[in-house]
């Protein structure tokens, strides 16, 4: 009688885990315009480099 609860508690917990995850993998679309690594406007000038 204790096996199907504890495999129904377990399946329930690691239901509860994978939708947790995922939910975490996605990105905001409210903050896309503050973003400091958003794609950026590239001219056709000569690169240079940084320092």
């Amino acid at each position: 009688m204790r096996k199907p609860f504890f495999k129904a508690v377990v399946a329930g917990m690691a239901s509860v885990a994978m939708i947790a995850g995922m939910s975490a993998c996605g990105r905001s679309a409210n903050n896309a315009d503050s973003d400091s690594d958003a794609v950026k406007t590239i001219d056709s000038s000569k690169a240079t480099a940084a320092t």
